[in-house]
């Protein structure tokens, strides 16, 4: 019996030792860290080069019911404030380019998409559910979270906001 213990003791703390811990934990008002990633276009975003504008960051995926439920209220809020010193960005999750682009042509989804295919930024952000959205001031400084969709009216106030605190 002492020597089952020990054992499955062991064997409790190899595993404990094993387990991954986040890798940036992000406090609202800490400053994000810079990324670039590959956009729908074949170019390339860097969260750096939209400094001095509030940046909407929303992880999704195309099999993740949530998000595509959240998909339309995004696409509004874009329609409405794409020209008000601000960037609406999809960040999709581990997916491939091609199943992306078929995707957003089925749905016409009207704003940005970036690609993070093997999930290292959002790994790196710790985003552990979808849909996750980041919400960042003109300084870079993050003001908040969420995870689950958000209603078109959610967001609205959220981005009415971000553009006050400009």
């Amino acid at each position: 019996m002492n020597r089952f213990f020990v054992r499955s003791l062991f064997l409790a703390v190899l595993a404990f030792w094993f387990v991954p811990s986040p890798s940036y934990s992000i406090k609202e008002g800490a400053t994000l860290p810079d990324f670039t990633l590959q956009n729908m276009d074949g170019g390339e975003t860097t969260l750096s080069s939209l400094r001095g504008n509030w940046v909407l960051l929303n992880f999704w995926a195309t099999w993740c019911v949530p998000c595509k439920a959240e998909m339309p209220a995004l696409g509004r809020a874009y329609k409405k404030y794409k020209d008000n010193g601000g960037a609406i960005l999809g960040i999709n999750y581990k997916q491939n380019a091609k199943t992306v682009a078929k995707y957003l042509s089925e749905n016409k989804v009207p704003f940005p998409i970036l690609l993070d295919p093997k999930g290292k930024l959002s790994k790196k952000l710790n985003v552990f559910a979808l849909p996750t959205t980041f919400f960042i001031g003109a300084n870079g400084s993050l003001l908040g979270t969420h995870t689950g969709a958000l209603t078109f009216d959610e967001l609205d106030k959220w981005i009415a906001g971000l553009a006050k605190k400009e």
